[in-house]
């Protein structure tokens, strides 16, 4: 299966492994993007840090995609930390990486 990663000019090959002892699938992502998502972690970041600063979307990113993100995060960082957490949402997003979680999923 090839996969569209921002970054890369061509769809990328996405190599899966089956676990001898569980059977369960693995699937193996370029660093830095986090599961589920195509845009790498830091440029999600980048675009929540500008519309969170100035108020507006940076120029050139898709803003149905963007506001997803923004909603997911907001949802992650009341979920885990509590409401005081929605004051600094971008020091949110780097604990929620710190904890190992995808800080824009919508899973809870």
């Amino acid at each position: 299966m090839a996969v569209i990663f921002t970054g890369f000019i061509r769809a990328l090959r996405l190599r899966r492994y089956r676990c001898p002892s569980c059977g369960c699938i693995i699937r193996l992502r370029p660093k830095g993007f986090f599961s589920r998502h195509q845009s790498a972690a830091a440029t999600i970041r980048d675009t929540l840090f500008a519309r969170l600063d100035t108020g507006y979307w940076p120029r050139g990113c898709v803003t149905s995609r963007a506001r997803n993100w923004l909603r997911a995060l907001k949802r992650q960082a009341l979920a885990v930390f509590g409401v005081p957490a929605l004051a600094d949402l971008i020091a949110a997003f780097d604990r929620l990486v710190n904890l190992g979680r995808v800080p824009v999923s919508r899973a809870v």
